[in-house]
């Protein structure tokens, strides 16, 4: 068990235990903790080697599999390093792309403009456009740009926690636009991509499945947003 600190011990030991009298239950106890020490004790009878050999084999493969996790995370990190050398690269990225959609703003902009004048001049023309038509097309567009925007700083928020790359996408922008009209916030989904990578499955499989399409369903969204913390 060298480098390991702790063990499992399993509640259907117990039986085992249960079975022997209390000098044999001893002895065995005994050996468990001499073997999990790695003093390499030999079994002071048959009876005790007879007892340990199923809890020996369980030992072993927690030990196995306890390996395999700290080699995951050993690869991860050497990964991680070399992510960061790209990391100046994609934020170079972001910036020019912010930069892009600071123009194409500015465009709309331009154009939502261009369409007020049109509608104040038909207005003057014609009174078949009725007020509360125009007061309703003042209120939405302005509404509309805010949760495009909130999308952006998801996904932006979404890449730096957990060193991804993602542009977003369209399955995974309606999905969010759904969960903002039912009440859900930009701060309903920080708190489930940060309890997302507390999750001892998606730290097993490196985040492969974590995705913002995940993150933004119904039931992932409420599940991360409620999972119990320690």
């Amino acid at each position: 068990m060298e480098g390991k600190k702790s063990v499992i011990i399993y509640v259907d030991w117990g039986y085992t235990f249960d079975a022997l009298g209390n000098e044999e239950a001893g002895k065995l106890i005994k050996h468990f903790f001499n073997y999990v020490r790695d003093l390499n004790p030999e079994p002071p009878d048959k009876l005790t080697q007879i007892a340990f050999e199923p809890v020996k084999q369980t030992l072993k493969r927690d030990l196995l599999k306890w390996r395999q996790i700290i080699n995951k995370r050993a690869e991860s990190g050497k990964l991680g390093g070399i992510k960061s050398g790209e990391s100046r690269r994609w934020k170079q990225k972001e910036a020019n792309e912010a930069s892009d959609s600071k123009t194409k703003q500015n465009e709309a902009n331009e154009a939502s403009d261009s369409k007020t004048k049109q509608n104040e001049a038909n207005e003057a023309v014609s009174d078949t456009v009725s007020v509360s038509e125009t007061i309703k097309e003042k209120v939405i567009t302005p509404e509309l740009k805010s949760s495009a925007a909130k999308y952006d700083s998801f996904i932006s928020f979404f890449n730096k926690k957990l060193n991804k790359w993602y542009r977003g996408d369209s399955k995974s922008k309606r999905q969010f636009m759904a969960r903002l009209k039912e009440g859900y916030t930009g701060d309903d989904f920080a708190l489930a991509i940060k309890n997302l990578l507390k999750d001892a499955h998606h730290i097993d499989s490196e985040f492969q499945w974590a995705t913002p399409e995940l993150i933004t369903r119904v039931d992932k969204l409420q599940y991360f947003i409620n999972i119990p913390t320690e």
